[in-house]
């Protein structure tokens, strides 16, 4: 697969989850460029709960005090990041979501609404389409053009142009 292929597959599925791309990130890019052992799926989980983290449970907030905390601690003279990330984490977690990521994050109502209501629009213009404009269309055709309704031409009087003979 490509870069070009990958980066489209990435978007794509970071906008059904409604996550937006950046290419700074070291994980897309990672992706991106084929160096990643972390499938496509893994990264936007990664990504949807990073932002859920951040945005639904002051992680940023809650990992600062974490963070101050052990730095004020005598007996910690090196701190390990990854030991505060991860406390910090189970603590958002616990604070916020019962000390479990949701199974529908939060934002993700809203995309399944908005993909609902593009379909709703396409079904009415689709209906539009077919219900009103095209019978005005044939009704409007001059009787020269039009054909008999049978069941034979059925699609020769919905689409005449077609069957027209323009040399007359």
């Amino acid at each position: 697969m490509s870069k070009l292929e990958r980066k489209k597959l990435l978007i794509d599925e970071l906008n059904k989850k409604g996550l937006t791309f950046n290419y700074k990130n070291l994980l897309y890019q990672n992706y991106i460029n084929g160096k990643s052992k972390i499938n496509i799926y893994n990264i936007v989980k990664k990504m949807c709960e990073n932002k859920y983290l951040f945005e639904y449970c002051n992680y940023k907030k809650i990992k600062e005090d974490l963070y101050n905390t052990y730095l004020n601690d005598i007996n910690n003279v090196k701190i390990n990041k990854n030991f505060i990330n991860n406390e910090a984490k189970k603590i958002a977690l616990k604070t916020w979501s019962n000390d479990k990521y949701p199974d529908i994050f939060p934002w993700e109502n809203n995309v399944i609404i908005y993909n609902n209501i593009y379909k709703i629009i396409y079904f009415v213009i689709i209906y539009f389409l077919l219900i009103l404009i095209i019978p005005f269309i044939i009704y409007n055709i001059p009787n020269e053009i039009r054909f008999e309704i049978s069941p034979k031409s059925c699609f020769m009087t919905i689409y005449p142009f077609i069957f027209y003979n323009y040399s007359h």
